[in-house]
């Protein structure tokens, strides 16, 4: 009895890190919510179609996941807090993970893995 042949097939997988995170704030009414931009790279450059998730903490809490763009930019927004719980703090995004087929997220080669800006 003959067995058909065995074929592997490889997939390249190169690494995926944080290159820059940018912080702003945006204002709704009385309220605040801090903005994370946050530029996900491999070896090539700018990395598009990247799930990235942070979570949120100090003026705020909570999570968001968004995909990068065409340029290797996720938008990720906060809560809304309101003065009385922003006063005097910051709003602090923290990087979880980062997900896109065929690359593997090396937290060692971050650039950065956390931003903050005033809540204020």
């Amino acid at each position: 009895m003959t067995h058909p042949p065995t074929y592997l097939l490889f997939i390249p997988v190169e690494a995926m890190f944080v290159e820059s995170i940018e912080m702003d704030t945006s204002k709704s009414g009385g309220d605040m919510q801090g903005i994370a931009m946050v530029t996900v790279a491999d070896a090539s450059g700018p990395l598009p179609d990247a799930m990235v998730s942070v979570s949120w903490s100090e003026a705020t809490t909570g999570t968001d996941t968004q995909v990068s763009g065409a340029q290797g930019v996720a938008m990720l927004r906060s809560q809304l807090a309101g003065k009385k719980e922003r006063k005097g703090k910051f709003f602090v995004a923290t990087i979880d993970t980062l997900e896109c087929p065929q690359h593997y997220y090396d937290s060692s080669m971050n650039v950065v893995s956390s931003g903050q800006i005033a809540a204020e």
